[in-house]
């Protein structure tokens, strides 16, 4: 049974007579939402969003002529929305996959582990031994120095100028560098 909500009230200020709307209605329409979306709890979060619309936009309708066409209305919009949104959100984690998928293509194309270690051949023996150790064996500046017998400061200024090397050496390929070592992290 619909109910048109036509109050008669004197006196009823627009809180009570939303509170009334609510308590009248709530139910019936999670019921509906229910039937429409198939889970009760998106059901009861669908009305409580329409609801809240309704009451921060309480200026824009008339709560006294309120009735439930405009609810069920709603609902069915909403449903229609989530069924957007989730077609939409599918949609772009398949180009997100498909994306994924071709950037490793594009990594294994330049074949970038073997540019970079070509490019840390070229390096002096002292400093290759120190940017292996530090960047793919994980030892710090402190545990080279000491592994070494060398200073800590000469370890910094041997990775500083691998870098160096290794940057003047593969800036067409930086970008890809940069996407492959967080790959790997």
């Amino acid at each position: 049974m619909t109910k048109v909500y036509s109050i008669q009230d004197q006196c009823v200020d627009e809180s009570k007579l939303f509170d009334k709307l609510f308590e009248e209605n709530y139910e019936i329409l999670c019921n509906y939402a229910y039937m429409v979306l198939g889970d009760y709890d998106e059901a009861e979060d669908l009305v409580q969003e329409i609801f809240a619309k309704v009451w921060i936009n309480k200026d824009q309708y008339s709560l006294e002529d309120t009735n439930l066409g405009y609810f069920y209305r709603a609902i069915k919009n909403g449903f229609l929305n989530k069924q957007r949104h989730g077609q939409v959100k599918a949609k772009f984690e398949d180009d997100l996959t498909y994306d994924a998928k071709n950037f490793v293509e594009v990594l294994t194309d330049f074949d970038l582990p073997t540019r970079i270690d070509e490019s840390i051949e070229k390096l002096p023996e002292q400093c290759q031994k120190i940017f292996r150790m530090s960047r793919y064996e994980g030892f710090s500046y402190k545990e080279i120095a000491k592994k070494l017998q060398i200073s800590e400061s000469t370890v910094n200024t041997q990775i500083y100028r691998a870098l160096k090397v290794l940057k003047t050496d593969l800036k067409d390929y930086l970008i890809i560098i940069i996407a492959f070592f967080l790959k790997n992290f």
